[in-house]
């Protein structure tokens, strides 16, 4: 049986019974985050990025804690994904906070069309044409010896605006995906966390050239991140999170 077909199978049944109760919710989530430490190893070994990370519950605390493959010791990035979701409220999408402050770097919408880019909890805000259910793919940019950040839809160019120039985004820190943080892994209530669909999120050390950046934004599994890869991620997921 194909790993794509175990995977269907395997959240088919877990849905199934997450409506058993409480005790039931909690055997089940436990044999899950076994089920995909599994499953998750197998892609690793396959070199798969082909996989959606759903965001199911709307309120819920639901997210994933995500072990970059180097040091997050960052004078520039280039952070790139694709989401698809029906919210109208705000969410956040990518959080790295440190013991020093939160939102030490933190993408986040704040409304349809408007979203936020906090770095070193400093926010500077873009505000371009989005939709509702249909996908979104979206890279961010930053460099510290210019103060330059940017971002990029399939489809347009932000205005490049400045922020901490001259800054270094500290090692050290706790990612996830889903979930801001007030503090590591401690944050914002359930009713600002993520809901839906995320895909082929990527996170470099350096600012990607143009046409990197314009093939991120179109086919958002081409390129693989140097510090994130979503094609070999090490990830845990915190609640429930179904992986297809």
């Amino acid at each position: 049986m194909h790993l794509r077909s175990v995977i269907l199978v395997f959240g088919s049944a877990l849905l199934m019974e997450v409506s058993d109760g409480n005790e039931g919710r909690t055997k089940n989530h436990t044999l899950y985050s076994k089920q995909m430490n599994r499953l998750e190893e197998q892609r690793s070994e396959r070199g798969s990025a082909d996989y959606w990370m759903i965001f199911p519950q709307d309120p819920g605390n639901a997210y994933v804690k995500v072990t970059p493959k180097k040091d997050t010791n960052l004078t520039a990035f280039t952070l790139c994904f694709a989401t698809l979701t029906d919210l109208w409220r705000q969410y956040p999408i990518f959080s790295y906070s440190t013991s020093a402050g939160k939102n030490d770097l933190l993408f986040a919408r704040k409304s349809l069309g408007k979203y936020e880019v906090h770095i070193g909890g400093n926010a500077v805000t873009f505000t371009f044409a989005d939709s509702l259910l249909s996908t979104n793919n979206i890279c961010i940019m930053w460099d510290s010896n210019t103060g330059v950040v940017g971002l990029r839809t399939s489809l347009m160019r932000s205005v490049r605006k400045i922020v901490l120039r001259g800054y270094t985004i500290k090692s050290g820190g706790v990612t996830l995906l889903g979930k801001e943080q007030d503090k590591p892994e401690s944050g914002t209530d359930a009713s600002k966390s993520f809901v839906g669909e995320l895909y082929c999120l990527n996170l470099w050390d350096y600012v990607l050239s143009a046409q990197e950046i314009r093939t991120s934004t179109r086919r958002a599994c081409d390129s693989s991140g140097n510090v994130i890869d979503w094609g070999s991620l090490k990830y845990v997921a915190i609640g429930y999170i179904v992986v297809l």
